[in-house]
This record gives structure tokens, C-alpha cells and sequence, in this order.
């Protein structure tokens, strides 16, 4: 299975829930036990199709959460998180309540406020988050620039596959969480992945690993 962002698995999610409610709606007069009972497994009838979704809401973007119904308040600080989403949130990720107060455990509130719970993304440390991905970004944009000016611009396949590495990095990047050491083992997972199974001249090795390198230097002491 490939790998999927927070804001794909939740596109998934909602999809279940949807088509799963209406069918329910359009089939439930003769057996409404039935139809409740399999609305309440919607969680297990989502594990079972696409593997368990822990979702940290704080990896979303703006545009993601909007997409997805999240609200915001005019308390600068807080974004509420629909309650459909609930069942699916993970055991632990950072949240703020509307009365201001923080945590990291999973919240048993699960009261509705017209479709949101009392709790939602915490956006002073959502923004903190965003901006190490940014600075990563530019980290890793500044390395490749710095790459592609020492090699020789007739090696097409070198040039490609520096290009292609990097975009898998940052591609990567909205669907892992961003501590440094997750970071640099998922450049090493995918460079080992790019060299696996290729006759490659040592020379393009050579030059790829050191841009490897350089990225992980780079980040470390971003």
C-alpha cells in the first residue's frame, strides 16, 4: 500500500462515512438494526480496508482543514476539529480546548457544537511545525541548487534523478512527522531505494551520495 498523507486518510474517512450513512438513510426502513450496527463499525470497516489511521490534525494545512470542515474561531489560536472525525484521531497530538486549555492525550469530550468538538488544532504550535517544514524546504531546495551547478549538464539521467530525489523528499515531508531524525532516515530510506537495483556508474554513486550527504548535513544543522 502506498503511503498517504494525513489529509488523504481523511478524504478516505470521510468518503466511508458518507456513502455509509446514505445507504443507511435509503435502506434502513427494513432493517434499521442492521444499518445502525454497521454505521457504528464504520472505524473497523476502515481499518480493515486501508490499515489503522491515526490522524494527528495538526499535519493538515489551512486549505486541508478547510477542505475538511474544521472551523475557525475567532480566538486566533484554535481551530475546532469536526466530530466525524473523532473515532480517528490519534491517542495523542497537540489540541487546545476552547477554554484555553492544552494538552496532548486524546480528549474524551466528544460533545457536538454544531458539528465540531470543544476542542481543535492548537495553531500557535501548529505554526512552529509549519515553519520547520518551510525551512526544511528551503534547506533542501538550496543543496540541489548547489548540486546541479557542479555537474555536467549533458548527464540527463543524473540531473533527473537529483531532481526526482528531491521532490520524493519534500513530497515526503507533508506526510511524516517533522522531527530532524525522521527526516534524515527517510532521505536514507529513499536514497537507498533509488540505488537499489540499478547498474549505476560509481561516478553518479559517488555524486548522488555526497548530495545525500550534504542534505543531511544541511538539516542537522538547520
Amino acid at each position: 500500500m502506498s503511503y498517504q498523507s494525513t489529509f488523504e486518510k481523511c478524504k478516505i474517512i470521510r468518503e466511508f462515512i458518507l456513502n455509509e450513512s446514505i445507504e443507511a438513510l435509503l435502506y434502513a426502513h427494513g432493517q434499521p438494526e442492521h444499518w445502525f450496527e454497521r454505521i457504528s463499525k464504520i472505524p473497523s470497516l476502515v481499518q480493515e480496508s486501508e490499515g489503522d489511521f491515526s490522524i494527528d490534525p495538526n499535519d493538515l494545512s489551512r486549505e486541508e482543514r478547510i477542505d475538511l470542515g474544521f472551523k475557525d474561531l475567532s480566538n486566533p489560536e484554535i481551530c475546532l476539529i469536526p466530530v466525524w472525525l473523532y473515532p480517528f484521531l490519534a491517542p495523542e497530538f497537540n489540541w487546545v480546548s476552547i477554554k484555553g486549555k492544552r494538552g496532548t492525550k486524546k480528549p474524551r469530550d466528544i460533545d457536538s457544537r454544531l458539528g465540531h468538538l470543544g476542542f481543535g488544532v492548537d495553531l500557535q504550535n501548529n505554526q512552529h511545525k509549519q515553519l520547520a517544514r518551510l525551512i526544511t524546504e528551503k534547506v533542501i531546495n538550496q543543496c540541489t541548487d548547489n548540486v546541479l551547478a557542479d555537474i555536467d549538464l549533458s548527464n540527463e539521467f543524473l540531473i533527473h534523478s537529483i531532481l526526482q530525489f528531491k521532490s520524493d523528499i519534500i513530497c515526503n515531508l507533508h506526510f511524516y512527522r517533522r522531527p530532524k531524525k525522521e527526516i534524515i532516515k527517510m532521505i536514507e530510506d529513499l536514497w537507498q531505494k533509488g540505488i537499489e537495483g540499478q547498474k549505476l556508474d560509481p561516478v553518479v554513486i559517488q555524486i548522488y551520495g555526497a548530495y545525500k550527504a550534504d542534505l543531511i548535513d544541511a538539516i542537522q544543522n538547520a
